[in-house]
């Protein structure tokens, strides 16, 4: 899970490792943007290095390779292994209708259209499909399982996010035994 970064960033990425002797680098990507990691594109640290300048990009097999100006060798690429890279939130647009940014889903608490409170938002794993969203259920339940929840139209009925809460319809089977 990606460390907490000031409330104006938003993280897009991972250094996974080093490659080669040039100083590129393997990124985890986490956005949808694809431009993020175009060259003379700024990326944030949390290793130190920061601001990072892109310098140039290519795929090779299913990673991504990143070189940045300020890391030239293997050496300096290596002090980047697990940082997290992001952008300033105001570079970040508006999510499209009925979508919504992970960090703002975290952290919510989860009821359900009968009023049952189920827990919170711990976890948004992208599944392909669709996001699946990990809730830790509050003790009163008696689960000892997260819930995992489908962040579908059938499921989740309203978001609100200044108020960081999720009213969700639980289809049969939704909840662990």
């Amino acid at each position: 899970m990606a460390p907490s970064y000031p409330d104006d960033h938003f993280v897009v990425g991972r250094v996974e490792k080093p490659h080669g002797i040039k100083g590129e680098v393997v990124i985890r990507v986490i956005t949808d943007n694809n431009g993020r990691f175009a060259p003379r594109q700024i990326l944030h640290s949390t290793h130190g290095r920061s601001p990072l300048t892109v310098l140039s990009t290519r795929r090779h097999k299913q990673a991504l390779l990143v070189r940045f100006v300020e890391v030239g060798d293997r050496t300096a690429a290596e002090s980047l292994r697990g940082a997290w890279l992001s952008v300033p939130e105001a570079d970040v647009p508006e999510p499209e209708p009925g979508t919504w940014w992970i960090h703002d889903i975290v952290g919510s608490s989860v009821t359900t259209d009968v009023g049952l409170y189920l827990g919170v938002v711990t976890d948004v794993a992208a599944t392909g499909a669709n996001d699946v969203w990990e809730v830790r259920p509050t003790p009163e339940l008696g689960l000892s399982q997260p819930i995992l929840l489908p962040a579908i139209r059938e499921v989740v009925t309203e978001v609100d996010i200044p108020g960081r809460s999720v009213i969700v319809h639980l289809l049969p089977g939704l909840l662990p035994k």
